[in-house]
């Protein structure tokens, strides 16, 4: 059981987390079915798992498993990490960059660059060819939010949201022009 324990938060480091811990949980449970007086079934079980929590970039992720082999640990402890990652990915960045009233390309920068990261802190599990997908990604990304602001697509999304949401005060938003 140690070394799985080991494993796990070797390889949750080695994907990223700052932080992770392993639990070992042993779960009993008993149960009697009765009807009308008599006992109709009667079970007992016990099961054996574990849970690998981390942080990483300041997220929290989380992913368990009842199978107690080494191999299953890395996964775990790589999926933890991919669930912290996850969550970080799919934080305000791109809620910035909808247009809907909003537009910050520093943010949607941040949130490429999450992207990008991501990816790289996973490639031992991932094939070659990703990283280079999420590369050509994360550049196009950057180039388009840069384009679409210099060029005022930014500004005319911005304006027919404000159109169509006439509820929506532009002079209360954060980044109103």
């Amino acid at each position: 059981m140690r070394d799985l324990v080991m494993r796990a938060l070797d390889t949750a480091r080695q994907q990223g987390a700052a932080y992770a811990d392993v639990r070992i949980v042993r779960l009993v449970s008993e149960s009697i079915t009765a009807r009308n007086e008599n006992v109709e079934s009667l079970t007992a079980d016990e099961s054996l798992g574990f849970g690998v929590r981390v942080i990483v970039d300041g997220y929290w992720g989380f992913a368990s498993s009842y199978n107690l082999t080494l191999e299953e640990a890395d996964r775990v402890a790589a999926q933890a990490v991919r669930v912290a990652l996850d969550q970080g990915l799919h934080s305000c960045q791109y809620w910035w960059a909808s247009c809907r009233p909003w537009w910050d390309t520093g943010m949607i920068e941040r949130g490429a660059a999450l992207l990008l990261e991501a990816v790289r802190r996973a490639a031992g599990v991932l094939p070659p060819e990703t990283l280079r997908r999420a590369e050509g990604l994360h550049d196009n990304i950057v180039a388009t939010a840069r384009r679409w602001q210099e060029g005022g697509q930014a500004r005319r999304l911005r304006e027919a949201y404000l159109r169509e949401h006439p509820q929506v005060d532009a002079k209360q938003l954060t980044f109103s022009s």
